[in-house]
């Protein structure tokens, strides 16, 4: 524990991702620890006291599953749990054959994310405060934003909200100057991984029609499949009407 509160350690290479957890694990009483790489993750000093590890499965330098059994090597024995936007159930049963003790999927709600580590932080559980009942974010159709499914994932935060609309802003920023180098062609399986963590983004922020637009692309490019010049094209206008509303809210 830090200053008698639970310490997880975050491990994720989204920037809305990571901003996300670590808030959210504020509200629910812990102190978060948050890395964005496998590397950052094995650079927490030997006598820091670990009680929960959240996990993205897939990491740039290492997988899920390979940084799991480094941090093991090194002593650290606290519960881990697997974070990911596509877990299927062939995947969830491979990672806590791995040692994860639980899976979460993304995006997530506080409330979500209170329950699973009072479930998986034994004794250090009682320093949390009582239960946070946030509700389910509603299934939102293909509107440019959701402002309530965002203020609902992050626990009703408008600041936190806004703060993680504004990196997903800036990698819309990005997407956009790149889209002329054309990344779907050039390397159709980064990119798809790319698609893979802006879609948890999406949900964090409340941005559904780009979500959508990002799922079908992703699909498309990891298949072969599909049409995928019609929906590069589509996610890039997703891309484009979803950064222009992301400006004007703030």
């Amino acid at each position: 524990m830090i200053s008698g509160k639970p310490c997880v350690l975050v491990v994720d290479d989204d920037p809305v991702s990571l901003g996300f957890l670590t808030a959210a694990l504020g509200q629910c009483g812990c102190t978060a620890m948050p890395a964005a790489s496998a590397q950052a993750a094995l650079a927490t000093p030997a006598t820091t006291t670990i009680d929960l590890l959240l996990i993205d499965r897939r990491l740039p330098d290492a997988d899920g599953d390979e940084l799991l059994r480094r941090l093991r090597a090194r002593g650290i024995v606290a519960p881990a749990v697997a974070t990911s936007a596509d877990i299927t159930p062939a995947a969830h049963a491979r990672l806590v054959e791995a040692g994860f003790v639980a899976t979460l999927g993304k995006p997530a709600t506080v409330g979500a994310i209170q329950s699973l580590v009072r479930r998986h932080l034994g004794p250090a559980a009682a320093a949390l405060p009582p239960g946070h009942d946030d509700g389910q974010a509603p299934g939102g159709d293909a509107t440019i934003l959701d402002e309530h499914a965002a203020l609902v994932a992050i626990g009703g935060d408008r600041a936190a909200m806004q703060a993680l609309r504004t990196l997903l802003a800036a990698e819309l920023d990005r997407l956009i100057v790149a889209a002329p180098g054309d990344e779907t062609a050039g390397n159709p399986a980064a990119f798809a991984e790319t698609l893979h963590r802006l879609r948890a983004s999406c949900g964090f922020c409340g941005a559904p029609a780009l979500g959508a637009a990002a799922t079908e692309l992703e699909s498309c490019l990891r298949s072969g499949n599909g049409d995928a010049p019609r929906l590069r094209a589509a996610f890039l206008h997703a891309c484009t009407a979803t950064r222009d509303a992301l400006r004007r809210s703030f």
